[in-house]
């Protein structure tokens, strides 16, 4: 899948190092904010629609063939919807997320996660509502000038426009 979807890394890091390198650089003052995000339970809440949205955006995004999307969407679809689990004598079909322990998992996980940053935190980042952004697989840090945007909005949006982060 990872080479019919090529992502970009704009705002994730690879290593932890890498944002600690980062914000040496960056000037920060008196109007400067700081939040961190924790993505509450990644796998289990990632919303089954919003990752068939990502998936298709990306394979968009990719130049793929009409029938390489349809194929691996359709493929997509089927691995999320065979999401089962047992407790006690009972099985159980979650309502939203995917399996922890499928190896696909992480990838779908990034390409929703990609999705919702090239949509979301592009669009604040090029406004100048926040000077800095990245995430380190379920952690965010934002840092912001409050002179441009008011503490709570930078806290409302990630949760209610990306739909999954919570305030650690």
């Amino acid at each position: 899948m990872t080479y019919l979807i090529k992502l970009p890394n704009n705002y994730s890091a690879k290593y932890s190092y890498e944002i600690a390198e980062e914000l040496n650089k960056i000037k920060i003052n008196e109007n400067s904010r700081i939040i961190t995000l924790d993505i509450k339970d990644l796998y289990v809440n990632l919303p089954l629609n919003g990752i068939m949205q990502a998936t298709k955006y990306w394979l968009d995004k990719n130049k793929n063939s009409k029938d390489i999307m349809e194929q691996l969407l359709n493929i997509i679809k089927t691995v999320i919807q065979q999401n089962y689990f047992q407790y006690k004598d009972t099985f159980y079909q979650p309502v939203k997320g995917i399996a922890m322990g499928s190896p696909l998992s992480g990838t779908i996980a990034e390409i929703y996660l990609k999705y919702v940053e090239e949509t979301y935190i592009k669009q604040w980042w090029d406004t100048k509502e926040i000077m800095y952004y990245k995430r380190y697989v379920d952690d965010v840090l934002i840092i912001y000038r409050n002179q441009k945007v008011k503490d709570h909005i930078i806290e409302e949006r990630s949760i209610k426009e990306v739909g999954i982060c919570n305030s650690k």
